[in-house]
């Protein structure tokens, strides 16, 4: 077999330990698979056949299945079963469940942005190919294929493909909760098919097990396709059934996009995990409440200690230059703010000469030049990003206020939608309330009339408001 993408070497705050525990016990979870309804088809027609003990490869594997049907599955959980697997695939290269786990756990990796590298998203193609290629009637390998295709090929989903492998694998297993969650997933991304995937989210809620993962993802689905209400009641179930770091984030994401309420968002990050604050999604969203909290000193401590230079928040690239050099601003630290800006405009050369047209990256140099007062640069700058149509709240500071709020009024009457891969981050009123970016038009009366439009149109009760719904 192909030689394993070599192992991400990560301090060992990230790591630990293996899930205690027999194999049985771990083999009960997997292969027994105690969630279906109906029992899966016997391998043979003998009434009396004995089923061969697992090979030691196989009895990894399950141990591999264990980490990953962890709601607070993350980096911890990904690196232990990324060494599970290389053991198993030392142990029998030709076993197509091997390389079906393996291409789960790097898709994983690549869709939590984790390890987005070129070689890991090889991997997870390469793996669930040669699953397919090994074993090509085998749940486990379509499963993984169907998985890679939903959740590896961000840009360009299989969706058709994936769609109709996925309902092969939930006609022979109706009730496998890997199956359902990766179609619910897929079709709550097209707003087609959004009420499909989420009966199948709801169907997977029922089981105690993923009944955390299946709420977070149904929540995530409604928030993003502007139903709040729906996403709050959601998120509420979610958390009811297991606190972890992508429904708490759900939760912060209303408290302050929805409500306004920093006191809360701040509350919720608080409990985050010490292990999710080390991730590019922890350090974004404690930056982000930092600083719509007008506290620059907390953003300016998160990001002296992050080593790297560049993280993914939602859907777009930051460099950590840049957003130190916005929190110095606030903090009224300009020459230190100005050589972080130096900074980033030097990060952003590299990744600009391969992807020219990238929208957030030339917003980031537009704003980057500009705080340097390198006026005609940075309007050069903006007019590309207006071409390209990816302005975002760049008007706020390179146009008139008058035709900044314009901008913003056609942002917010966009209904919100569901379109995997794209920026969905449409401005909500407690966004435009808060957000420092649009502290230039505080005090102008049209934009304060667009505030208390939307706000009028979004407005959800808060959670001592709503009523209780079924089921919670």
């Amino acid at each position: 077999g192909r030689k394993a993408p070599p192992t991400v070497k990560h301090s060992p705050r990230w790591l630990a330990p293996v899930i205690a525990g027999g194999v049985i016990a771990l083999l009960a979870v997997v292969f027994s698979q105690p969630w279906e309804k109906t029992p899966p088809r016997p391998e043979s027609a003998n009434p009396v056949a004995v089923a061969a003990p697992l090979s030691e490869a196989r009895q990894l594997v399950a141990k591999v299945w264990v980490l990953l049907n962890k709601p607070e599955m993350a980096r911890a959980e990904l690196n232990a079963a990324d060494d599970l697997c290389k053991r198993a695939a030392t142990l029998d290269s030709t076993d197509g469940d091997v390389w079906a786990a393996w291409s789960t756990v790097n898709t994983w990796y690549v869709f939590h942005n984790l390890d987005a590298s070129p070689s890991r998203r090889e991997a997870a193609r390469e793996d669930a190919s040669r699953a397919m290629q090994l074993a090509p009637q085998s749940f486990e390998s379509r499963l993984a294929q169907a998985f890679y295709w939903v959740r590896g090929e961000l840009d360009v989903p299989r969706k058709g493909d994936a769609q109709r492998l996925l309902g092969e694998l939930l006609q022979e297993r109706p009730d496998e909760p890997r199956a359902l969650f990766t179609l619910g997933f897929l079709l709550v991304a097209d707003k087609s098919t959004f009420g499909e995937g989420n009966d199948l989210l709801e169907r997977l809620a029922k089981n105690p097990t993923f009944a955390a993962v299946a709420w977070d993802e149904i929540g995530w689905a409604h928030y993003f396709s502007g139903d709040f209400a729906a996403a709050e009641t959601a998120a509420d179930r979610s958390l009811a059934a297991q606190p972890y770091w992508n429904n708490l984030g759900l939760k912060i994401t209303l408290a302050e996009r929805v409500h306004g309420d920093m006191n809360l968002a701040n509350a919720l990050l608080d409990q985050m995990p010490a292990s999710a604050l080390q991730e590019d999604f922890g350090i974004g969203f404690a930056c982000e409440v930092y600083q719509w909290r007008r506290a620059p000193l907390r953003t300016i401590k998160v990001l002296e200690g992050l080593s790297r230079d560049w993280i993914h928040y939602f859907f777009n690239d930051f460099s950590k230059a840049f957003l130190l050099g916005e929190a110095r601003l606030m903090a009224k630290q300009t020459s230190a703010a100005q050589r972080d800006f130096q900074l980033a405009l030097l990060l952003l050369e590299k990744p600009l000469a391969d992807d020219p047209n990238n929208g957030s990256l030339l917003r980031m140099k537009a704003q980057a030049l500009r705080y340097l007062g390198e006026q005609e640069a940075a309007e050069k700058t903006y007019r590309l990003v207006k071409e390209l149509g990816v302005e975002d709240n760049l008007s706020v500071i390179f146009e008139s206020p008058a035709m900044a709020v314009a901008y913003l009024g056609s942002m917010t009457a966009k209904p919100y939608g569901v379109s995997m891969g794209t920026d969905r981050m449409r401005y909500t009123a407690s966004s435009l309330r808060l957000d420092p970016y649009f502290d230039p038009l505080r005090g102008d009366p049209a934009f304060q009339a667009l505030v208390s439009g939307v706000e009028s149109r979004e407005r959800i009760p808060n959670s001592s408001e709503r009523k209780p719904v079924a089921g919670d």
